[in-house]
Formats: structure tokens, sequence, C-alpha cells
């Protein structure tokens, strides 16, 4: 099979976003598990775009004529490599689709000085956990998906704690400089250039959380109902910031709450199930060394952690 690997192009993106749907949902299908709603748009991906914009050489596709079989995108924050897309068309898995693209991504930016090189995966799919393991990232943490669903027959209580917050809602450029406190203790990194993303996307919205006038913490929202992420300044501060998230969203009636929550964190575990959250799956954190606080800080989704 003749088959060319190339930078994808922006309208590319559509394609992309359609391939790791139809790929991921047969995946769970073969699995035994419910598919992921997807209803194919006419527009571009914006964040397959971001990630083509700010690591244009970590976005690449494999192409079968002009047809696109496989696609990966990594991108590189703060020395951190992170791979956020490896997928392959199923029809032409075993042909070592996937291995080409790691191995063309895990090198993009050979200027870059790397620390650290992650993943997160599902936890369901031994072959891409095996693929990644020969590339030096091995399991450190399950990752936990919580999630929460409205029903308009029951009476949603909220949340309390033993804070009062404010809501700051993020909404400028010079707010960053606030949210990078947060991130490089807890992620590791900062990360600018996503948060400039998010600000300006209209499927994202986030509020930094104040605690007697003083910033502790920040979340940020997506449409499709993912809390992703929630960090804070202290340990103590996180369940309150994930609590305000939740009651906001459920005072909006979101239909569907996700959340990943590292293993580790037994005490966010215990709060979202008392709180009626369930454990709807596994996933799987997958790096060459640990990077995160996990005690302060609950991950993006899974393209970005």
């Amino acid at each position: 099979m003749k088959l060319s690997i190339r930078q994808i192009k922006p309208d590319d993106t559509r394609l992309a976003e359609r391939l790791v749907m139809r790929t991921m949902n047969r995946l769970r299908e073969s699995h035994s598990m419910p598919p992921v709603p997807y209803k194919p748009g006419r527009k571009r991906n914006t964040m397959m775009c971001h990630l083509l914009k700010t690591d244009p050489g970590g976005t690449i596709g494999a192409f079968s004529g002009n047809r696109l079989v496989g696609y990966a995108s990594a991108m590189i924050r703060d020395g951190h490599w992170y791979l956020a897309h490896l997928f392959t068309d199923q029809r032409f898995q075993g042909k070592g689709i996937g291995r080409r693209l790691l191995k063309r991504v895990y090198n993009f930016n050979k200027e870059a000085e790397i620390h650290t090189r992650s993943l997160a995966t599902f936890a369901f799919n031994p072959f891409a956990v095996q693929l990644y393991a020969q590339f030096g990232m091995y399991p450190i943490q399950m990752l936990p998906m919580m999630t929460w669903k409205y029903d308009k027959n029951k009476r949603v209580q909220k949340i309390k704690t033993d804070y009062d917050l404010k809501a700051e809602p993020i909404e400028d450029y010079d707010q960053i400089e606030i949210l990078n406190r947060f991130d490089l203790p807890n992620r590791g990194i900062c990360r600018p250039e996503d948060h400039k993303f998010w600000i300006d996307s209209e499927l994202v919205h986030g509020f930094i959380y104040k605690y007697r006038g003083n910033p502790i913490g920040y979340t940020w929202i997506t449409r499709d109902t993912v809390i992703a992420p929630v960090t804070s300044s202290k340990q103590e501060y996180l369940i309150p910031c994930l609590a305000e998230t939740i009651n906001y969203m459920r005072g909006r009636k979101f239909e569907k709450l996700i959340v990943w929550v590292p293993g580790s964190n037994g005490s966010v575990l215990d709060f979202l199930f008392k709180n009626k959250f369930k454990l709807e799956e596994n996933e799987l954190l997958m790096s060459d060394r640990p990077f995160a606080n996990d005690d302060c800080y609950l991950p993006a989704s899974l393209a970005f952690y």
C-alpha cells in the first residue's frame, strides 16, 4: 500500500475529526461500550487547528491517495511533550501506520529540550498501551472518568462547602498570568497559548475562584459538559473549586457532567461519589516520569491533560 505522511492542512481537520470519532467509537463497540454521541460538522475542528498553529510539525496525517487513514498530533509546552491524538482507521490497522506516525511526531521539534513525554489513553486498549510503552511511556496513573446526568424528575441540591468562593469569569489575556501561577506548580508547565485559545473559543468558558479576595484556583468548562481542568493553590481548596463548578453547571441544567480524576486522589473520588457521580470508565495516564500535583489538579481533556 502506497502511503504518504505529511503535515495536515486546516481543511483536513474535518477529516481528522471524523476519523478520530469513527475509530474511537468502533473501538468502544468492540469492547461492548456505548459510543460517544457525534454529529459530523462542516466546519474545521478548532482544537485541531489550534494544535496545527502552535505545533505545526507535530500535527500530521497518513494518506492513502487522498484518503486520510491515520492522524497524530503532539504538542510541546515548556519542555513537556504531550501526545494529543493517535488514531488509525480500523480498516488500515495492523500495517504499522500508528507506529510510523508516533515515530514522526515523537521528535518533531529536535531543537526543543524535552524533559517529559506523556499521554492519556483508553485503559481498554492494550495494543495502544503496549505501543506507547515501547516508546518509553509507561502507565503511571488510572484516570477514572466520573459522570453525572441531569434528571428533570429529581431535585438538584446545591453542594455546600466551608468556603464562600467568588467566581470571576476568565475573559482577558491579562488574567493568564494568574492562571500560570497555578499551572506551573500543579501541571508542571505554563501554557499561555492554550489559555488564549480557550479565552477566544465560543465552546469554552472559565472562572478564577477567589476566597477572601485572593485567587485560589480556576476551572475551564466546555460546552459539551466537560470540566477540564480544575486546579487550586492548596489541597484544601480543590474540592470547593470543583463544587462551585458543579453547582454552576447543575444550575444551568447541563445534561451531563464529566470530570477525570487522578486515581490517587481518593478524597475527590469520595466527594464525587457522595454527590451522585458515577464511574463510567477508566482511562490511563502514561508517562516517562510523574509530573502533576494530583492533590491540587484535575486534568483537562485527554488531549491536553
